[in-house]
């Protein structure tokens, strides 16, 4: 199954250890993972983000969406999206297996 990433990442500090850890717990699970931190594009806008991300996002299975993402404009899209064409989400609290 594949799994997309969702969470905060404008204007957070932390964004990229959340979102290597979230894809290592879930290539760990087995799981073929989307993580959209990994392939920042300098000049992208978040409007050029959101295009990419949404396309990648709906080439999954479901999404798995880092403690927070309720706090991130673009994962709420991400969300409300999942929810009207009924794709699954995962909502994680906290990660708790360090690597």
């Amino acid at each position: 199954m594949k799994v997309y990433i969702s969470g905060k990442i404008t204007g957070k500090e932390n964004y990229l250890e959340e979102f290597f850890e979230a894809e290592k717990e879930l290539k760990y699970c087995g799981y073929d993972v989307v993580n959209p931190a990994k392939h920042l594009i300098p000049g992208f806008t978040w409007k050029d983000y959101m295009k990419r991300d949404i396309a990648l996002m709906l080439d999954c299975d479901f999404i798995y969406k880092i403690e927070g993402w309720e706090k991130s404009k673009g994962a709420r899209l991400e969300s409300k999206l999942c929810e009207i064409l009924g794709i699954p989400t995962l909502e994680v609290k906290a990660l708790n297996h360090r690597w």
